[in-house]
């Protein structure tokens, strides 16, 4: 999809469907559209790609409505005004600096243009004043480097650090290096081409401009057409005629032609090798200092997150008596950091030396470079996924891995929260406010709504320590439960009695871990839990004791008393309640077991008396 900025209007067209559409959302009339094209391979590059600018250059701030789109121009919105109350002077231009994290916004007053910035730390400063004297046009180089073209017909100006400072080109001619003055030189400027580190400029003059820009330093030469016996004679300047780069030192003429038997126009392309007037011996160029350079991370995009680190290296081989130093640099200071290692590892057939540069980077934060409310939470898009299921070591202890492409990255070791999702709360924590130490009042559950479908409303964002001193929260229930596992605490969970399953919802809630939102699910299941006991585990032993110690003493002392006149007493009571029970109990077989037991111990009783009559029992065979 193209976009255009027709009579203040915006429009798109979708080439592939071949449909004009107007823009929603722009309600007054713009000048620009300014982005910062993205055009290495992921997701991430696509979102930096889609953020948009569109704007009327040379009205009053405040007071100009600036419009924005993050889906590439399919529609846009009112900027908030609120933000750019506090700027004055008439708009030059408004523009995302991915390089750097800063939108930056282009004021003039006064015949001065300066950049103003955004985002913290820059927003307290801003660019280095420069001559500002007719509205120029403003080029982002590609590759997010930071590289800006200033320009107009009779103004030439770069930046090689998005706007901070901005100077004129370097002009290099017969041995001496002197600022480029287009006006001064009587040029007029008619188009302009660029790519990643140079820069080529047609003036109406028929001349013809080629250089270089880089962060050492801003360089152009005027190519000499003598160079090409082709083009001595030829006119590369006409009123429809523009320059672009086909390739790294390729620069192509289009000139186009009319057909009067058609509405279509030809073109005629003239094919300028411009790297061959570097050749040229009255520039008096020294030859590069590096034979060869190489690296797997050229052209290529990385993703850093907060806490981790990335490794970089590079192949080096100087030119034969020459002992080069690379220059590492990264274009936000502010928020990264590194540490850039030289070492020679070897030689080439030629006996000339091999060197391998390493580069560790990480965000200055760790590196303990930057100010102490500084973080750098500003991104678009998040592509390092989320936490993969925890893994549960020992007794009811826990361990945070973070993976990534089944690669395990690190053991975590930052603030985390966790809620049961089914509503189970048979489980408690070991720390409370004050045995974490805490000196503000901690956050916890029933300070954010439990909300089951949305349970991260507890987060990174939203989280606040308690090991820092606030006067708006201070610490007045130091026996409350401390709810934040990890970090610099040992908080562990402790669950209750009950066997089952646990289903957790993970959070990490460490502002400075991460940029991403991290968070997982996971279940726990406990078993072997033993019921609450009903009573106290020496209550119940005295208890057995007792009854075992008076069962013993009754077994000892109750057939020595039988034996006493009182005890057959006791004996013969029994008996007669015995005897009689059977007559009274209605269960039939109870009645007749206790008979069987009274006969049998008439029985028992009878020898005595059948001795007595003399007389013998029938014995039948």
């Amino acid at each position: 999809m193209i976009l255009f900025v027709i009579d203040g209007k915006v429009y798109s067209y979708n080439f592939i469907e071949d449909i004009w559409r107007t823009v929603n959302g722009i309600t007054e009339p713009v000048s620009h559209i300014s982005g910062d094209p993205c055009c290495f391979e992921g997701y991430f590059c696509l979102e930096l790609s889609n953020n948009l600018f569109a704007y009327f250059r040379g009205g009053q701030m405040p007071g100009t409505n600036i419009y924005f789109s993050n889906n590439g121009g399919f529609s846009f919105e009112l900027l908030n005004s609120d933000r750019l109350s506090h700027l004055k002077g008439l708009l030059g231009g408004i523009f995302h600096f991915h390089s750097l994290s800063q939108v930056g916004i282009l004021l003039v007053e006064n015949n001065l243009g300066t950049f103003h910035y955004l985002e913290y730390p820059l927003n307290h400063s801003t660019g280095v004043p420069f001559l500002y004297e007719s509205p120029l046009e403003v080029i982002i180089k590609p590759q997010q480097r930071g590289f800006l073209i200033l320009w107009n017909q009779k103004t030439l100006l770069v930046s090689s650090n998005s706007g901070q400072i901005v100077e004129a080109m370097q002009l290099m001619e017969e041995g001496n290096i002197n600022d480029l003055n287009v006006e001064h030189a009587k040029l007029t400027i008619h188009s302009i081409a660029s790519n990643t580190y140079e820069l080529a400029f047609l003036v109406e003059q028929d001349q013809l401009y080629y250089g270089s820009q880089s962060y050492m330093g801003n360089y152009i030469i005027k190519v000499r057409l003598r160079v090409w016996p082709t083009l001595s004679n030829q006119q590369l300047w006409s009123e429809e005629a523009s320059v672009h780069f086909r390739d790294v030192g390729m620069l192509e003429v289009l000139t186009p032609v009319s057909d009067p038997s058609f509405p279509a126009f030809d073109f005629k392309k003239c094919l300028v090798n411009v790297q061959l007037a570097l050749m040229d011996q009255s520039l008096q160029l020294e030859p590069c200092n590096v034979e060869f350079l190489e690296s797997t991370m050229e052209d290529r995009m990385f993703i850093i997150d907060m806490n981790s680190k990335l490794k970089l290296s590079a192949l080096m081989v100087p030119r034969k008596g020459m002992n080069p130093t690379p220059l590492v640099m990264v274009s936000n200071p502010h928020a990264l950091g590194f540490k850039a290692n030289l070492t020679q590892f070897g030689n080439m057939y030629d006996g000339n030396s091999k060197y391998k540069l390493d580069i560790e980077l990480q965000q200055q934060q760790h590196w303990g470079n930057s100010e102490l409310n500084f973080t750098a939470s500003k991104i678009s898009a998040c592509a390092m996924g989320i936490l993969d299921p925890v893994l549960l070591q020992k007794n009811y202890s826990y361990t945070i891995e973070k993976w990534k492409d089944g690669t395990l990255e690190e053991i975590m070791n930052a603030e985390y929260v966790i809620l049961e999702l089914n509503g189970i709360v048979t489980y408690s924590y070991s720390l409370t406010a004050a045995t974490a130490h805490c000196r503000s009042q901690p956050q916890n559950w029933s300070i954010f709504k439990e909300d089951r479908e949305k349970p991260s409303l507890w987060n990174r964002e939203t989280y606040v320590s308690c090991h820092e001193d606030n006067q708006d929260n201070p610490l007045l229930w130091p026996n409350v439960e401390y709810q934040i596992l990890g970090g610099r605490t040992d908080n562990k969970i402790i669950f209750g009695q009950r066997n089952g399953i646990y289903t957790f919802y993970l959070t990490v809630v460490d502002p400075y871990y991460s940029y991403c939102d991290l968070n997982t699910i996971f279940s726990v299941y406990v078993y072997g839990a033993l019921p609450v006991a009903e009573f106290r585990p020496m209550t119940s032993i005295l208890l057995m004791v007792t009854v075992t110690l008076l069962t013993m003493w009754l077994a000892y002392v109750i057939p020595k008393q039988l034996r006493t006149g009182m005890g057959r007493r006791l004996t013969g009571f029994c008996f007669q309640i015995f005897k009689y029970c059977p007559g009274i109990c209605t269960c039939a077989w109870l009645r007749g077991k206790m008979r069987r037991g009274l006969r049998s111990r008439r029985v028992k009783d009878q020898p005595e008396k059948i001795s007595q009559t003399g007389k013998k029992p029938d014995i039948k065979k």
